[in-house]
C-alpha cells in the first residue's frame, strides 16, 4: 500500500512541474477546495473563470503575484478591431509568468523603435501583499506611452506598493496603436478599442478582486502620460460608470490636443493605411469591406506602417489616439467631444490627484534638441510642423512666437524656448484647466483634488531614453522621470538612506495615502468657488532639490507659493489664447 503522504507529494511535485513547465491551463472544474489543493503550496485564488496559481516574488518584499490573467478574449481574426469580449472560463490557470505586451512599435524610445509583442495580449497582473488582512483598497495602474507602447515593455514592479501590505496592486495591459485606435468613423470600426480594454479589465477587477482580499468599492485608477489621459476619458465615458471611485493623474490630461486633435479624419486615415500595407480595389472600398481586407493584413505591417503614415520623424507620436465616436450603443465608449463634456461638468464625480513634472515636454523634444539635423528641419519648417506639435492653428504662431522664442520665429539661439512651449500647451495647460473647470463646475466639495510636482533631480533620469543616447546636457525633470521611485523593476532599487530611497519612500506614501485614505484637504477646509485662489482650495505637495545641497525637499506648500502663480499664469496666457 502506497502511503497517503507519498500521493501527496507527488501530486505537488506534479503542480510545481506544470508551473515550472510554463503550461497556460487545464480544463478542470475549478471549486475552491480544487483550487487550493491543485495549486499546492504556491498562491491561489478562485476567480469566476477559474483557479489561478500565481507564485510568491521574493524581491524587495516576499509578495504573491498572479500574472498573465486573460480578461479578454485574444482580440485576433474577428475580433481584430472590434470591441472587447470577456474571457473564456479557464479551469485551472497558470498565472506563475506575464504574457506577451501588446504588440507594438514604440516610436517615443528610440531603443524600443521595432516591433514587438503580440496580439493577443489582453491580460492583467495581480499583486497582494502576503498575509494581508482583507478587503483592501486597490490600485489599478494603466500604462503610458503615448498610446504605441510602454514606457518600459516589461512587468511593472509593486514592491514598493506591496511593501506597505495597505494595497493590492494591479496592472493591465490594453490595445496600442493601430490595433487599439484605428476608427473609420461610423461602426465598421468605431475606434477606442484600447479604451474599452480597459473598461473590460475593469469590470473583471469588480467581479474577481474581492477574492484576492481586496475591497471593490474602494478602487483607485492611477495612469501615468497616457494611461492619465485615459482616466479622465473614462470620468467621462458611460461605459466606466462604477468603475473606480478615485483617480490618480500623472504626466497626462484627456484634454490635451495630442489627444483630442487629428492630423486629419479617422476614415481618410485608415484609407491610407489600407494603401500603405497593400489593399487594393478598383473600385472604392466601404468602410466594411475595408474592415475585412485590414483584417486579414499581417499584423507586422499594419504596426510597421505608422512610420510612413508620419510627417516628420517619428512625428506624431500619438497617430491613433482616441476618437469621437459617431452613434451611440451599449459598446461606445465617448460620443461628445471631451472638451464640451468636462467644461459642462458631465464626468464622474470621483476625488482626484494630479501630479506633473515642469519640464513634462521633454518626452517630446529632447530628441530634436539633441539632434542638429533634427532640429535644423524644425526650424526651417517651423510654420508647418510647430503648428501640427502642439495643436494649435497658425494663427496662434505670432502669440507663441513672443512668448517662447524671444518675439521672432525659432531660432538655434532660442530653441530651447521648445522644451517649454510644448510642457506648457500639451501638458501644463490641459492639466490646470480641468482643474480650473472642475472648480468652477462646483464640483471641488464633492470630488477634491490633491496635486504635486515632481521636480526632485535624482542619479536617473528617463531623458536619455527619449534621446536614445548618452546626455551631456539636463533637460529638465521631464515626463516619466517620476516612475523609478514607484515601480521596482524600472530601475535598479536605490541603496538604502541614500537621497534616492528618501524620495521613494515619500513618494509611494503619498499615492498609498490617497489610495487608502482618500485626497488631503488644504487647512482651511473644503471652502470652495471659482473666485478663490488655487492655493486655498488644493493641497499641493512638491518633492524637490535643495537649490543649495540639492538635498531632497519634500513640502506642503501655502499661499502664495511659486507653484501655483506659475500655474495660475500659465492658465490665464493660454485660455486667452484660445478666447
Amino acid at each position: 500500500m502506497v502511503p497517503r503522504w507519498s500521493s501527496v507529494l507527488i501530486f505537488v511535485v506534479t503542480v510545481a512541474s506544470w508551473i515550472a513547465s510554463g503550461s497556460c491551463s487545464l480544463q478542470i472544474e475549478a471549486t475552491d477546495s480544487v483550487c487550493l489543493s491543485f495549486c499546492g503550496g504556491f498562491p491561489s485564488v478562485n476567480t469566476q473563470e477559474g483557479c489561478l496559481c500565481g507564485k510568491t516574488v521574493e524581491n524587495k518584499v516576499a509578495h504573491e503575484a498572479f500574472l498573465g490573467i486573460p480578461y479578454a478574449k485574444p482580440p485576433v481574426g474577428e475580433l481584430r478591431f472590434a470591441n472587447p469580449e470577456p474571457a473564456s472560463p479557464y479551469g485551472i490557470y497558470n498565472a506563475s509568468y506575464p504574457r506577451s505586451v501588446c504588440i507594438q512599435k514604440n516610436t517615443l524610445i528610440p531603443k524600443y523603435n521595432f516591433i514587438q509583442g503580440d496580439e493577443d495580449c489582453l491580460y492583467l497582473n495581480v499583486y497582494r501583499p502576503q498575509n494581508a488582512a482583507g478587503p483592501l483598497p486597490v490600485i489599478v495602474y494603466i500604462h503610458g506611452g503615448e498610446f504605441v507602447g510602454n514606457i518600459v515593455p516589461t512587468t511593472v514592479g509593486a514592491d514598493y506598493f506591496m511593501a506597505s501590505g495597505k494595497v493590492l496592486f494591479v496592472t493591465i495591459q490594453y490595445r496600442l496603436g493601430v490595433f487599439g485606435f484605428l476608427s473609420t468613423g461610423d461602426d465598421a470600426i468605431p475606434g477606442n478599442f484600447g479604451l474599452k480594454d480597459q473598461v473590460m479589465a475593469l469590470k473583471w477587477v469588480q467581479n474577481n478582486i474581492g477574492s484576492f482580499g481586496g475591497n471593490a468599492s474602494q478602487v483607485t485608477v492611477f495612469g501615468h502620460d497616457a494611461g492619465a489621459a485615459s482616466i479622465q476619458l473614462h470620468m467621462m465615458s458611460p461605459l466606466s460608470e462604477g468603475l473606480f471611485s478615485q483617480a490618480i493623474l500623472m504626466g497626462g490630461s484627456g484634454l490635451s490636443n495630442r489627444v483630442n486633435k487629428g492630423i486629419q479624419d479617422s476614415l481618410s486615415l485608415a484609407q491610407d493605411l489600407a494603401n500603405t500595407v497593400g489593399v487594393r480595389s478598383k473600385r472604392p472600398l466601404t468602410t466594411k469591406q475595408l474592415r475585412r481586407s485590414l483584417r486579414q493584413a499581417d499584423a507586422e505591417d499594419l504596426a510597421a506602417a505608422v512610420d510612413i503614415l508620419k510627417y516628420w520623424d517619428t512625428n506624431p507620436q500619438m497617430i491613433f489616439r482616441p476618437v469621437i465616436e459617431s452613434s451611440w450603443d451599449q459598446g461606445s465608449f465617448i460620443t461628445e467631444d471631451p472638451e464640451k463634456l468636462w467644461a459642462k461638468g458631465e464626468y464622474r464625480r470621483v476625488p482626484m490627484m494630479i501630479g506633473y513634472s515642469q519640464n513634462e515636454g521633454a518626452a517630446y523634444t529632447v530628441k530634436i534638441m539633441h539632434n542638429d539635423a533634427l532640429l535644423e528641419e524644425l526650424i526651417n519648417n517651423q510654420k508647418l510642423f510647430l503648428p501640427a506639435l502642439t495643436g494649435y492653428s497658425t494663427k496662434n504662431m505670432s502669440a507663441i512666437n513672443k512668448r517662447f522664442f524671444e518675439g521672432d520665429l525659432m531660432s538655434i539661439s532660442t530653441s530651447s524656448g521648445l522644451i517649454k512651449l510644448v510642457s506648457e500647451s500639451l501638458f501644463l495647460y490641459p492639466m490646470i484647466k480641468s482643474i480650473k473647470q472642475h472648480i468652477a463646475n462646483d464640483r471641488l466639495p464633492e470630488a477634491p483634488i490633491q496635486m504635486f510636482q515632481f521636480g526632485y533631480q535624482g542619479r536617473y533620469s528617463i531623458a536619455a531614453e527619449y534621446a536614445g543616447e548618452e546626455l551631456f546636457e539636463y533637460y529638465g525633470v521631464c515626463n516619466g522621470d517620476d516612475l523609478p521611485y514607484l515601480f521596482y523593476n524600472f530601475t535598479t532599487e536605490p541603496e538604502v538612506d541614500t537621497p534616492d530611497a528618501l524620495v521613494t519612500q515619500e513618494f509611494i506614501n503619498n499615492h498609498i495615502d490617497f489610495a487608502v485614505n482618500g485626497p488631503t484637504l488644504p487647512d482651511i477646509g473644503t471652502v470652495a468657488g471659482p473666485n478663490l485662489a488655487l492655493s486655498q482650495q488644493i493641497y499641493f505637495k512638491s518633492f524637490g532639490n535643495d537649490a543649495e545641497t540639492e538635498a531632497p525637499v519634500v513640502s506642503v506648500l501655502g499661499r502664495d507659493n511659486k507653484q501655483f502663480t506659475e500655474l495660475e499664469e500659465i492658465y490665464k496666457w493660454w485660455s486667452t489664447l484660445e478666447a
